[in-house]
């Protein structure tokens, strides 16, 4: 990232398309549910909702490194590649799920249900986690996909989620403890998922 060439060699390793296309395609739903059932609540707020969780778990995907296989032979250890792909793709992750959510506030009268704050934290929240997943993934299945295995991983949770008994959901601590801790828990499995071997 010192160069030239190697912000660009940088740019090239990042896996750009989910983290592009999912926001894009999110605003395109929401607008499309706005089409057919205009700005009622449930339906937009589903779609909505998911919207921007999808939009940040796609920052997962910067766990996958286009280089890995070169990486032995150059000076430049997996946190330092992760730290320069991270320094180019979370800003445009930001702005897409920023996209989303002005989509979501122009079609949908329900989305200020939630501010503005409190979603960012959620966002921030399972990005982080999601990135979590991902570097675990990488490091213990050796999945050809880290950011894959990521994002399927949080896909499971709010799967069960939604199917869970509401007195389960309940039970959960508050959202103020809850997205704290998924970011802390996030940056210490990308911190052991990308520490190099020893020796």
């Amino acid at each position: 990232m010192r160069t030239v060439d190697g912000v660009l060699g940088t740019i090239r390793s990042i896996r750009w398309s989910p983290v592009i296309l999912t926001p894009i395609a999110a605003s395109a739903a929401l607008l499309g549910a706005d089409a057919v059932s205009g700005s009622a609540g449930g339906p937009m707020s589903l779609v909505g909702d998911a919207g921007l969780a999808f939009s940040a778990v796609a920052l997962a995907f910067i766990m996958d490194d286009a280089t890995g296989d070169a990486a032995p032979a150059t000076p430049v250890d997996a946190r330092e590649r992760l730290a320069a792909r991270a320094a180019l793709a979370v800003p445009v992750a930001v702005a897409g799920w920023l996209l989303v959510l002005a989509v979501y506030h122009q079609v949908a009268s329900s989305a200020g249900t939630a501010g503005m704050g409190e979603r960012a934290r959620v966002g921030a929240a399972l990005a982080c986690a999601a990135v979590g997943f991902a570097a675990v993934g990488g490091r213990l299945l050796a999945v050809g996909s880290p950011g894959a295995a990521g994002a399927g991983a949080m896909a499971c949770i709010g799967a069960a989620s939604i199917v869970s008994p509401k007195a389960l959901l309940e039970a959960l601590p508050p959202a103020d403890l809850l997205c704290p801790a998924a970011v802390l828990l996030g940056l210490v499995a990308v911190a052991l998922g990308t520490r190099e071997p020893e020796g």
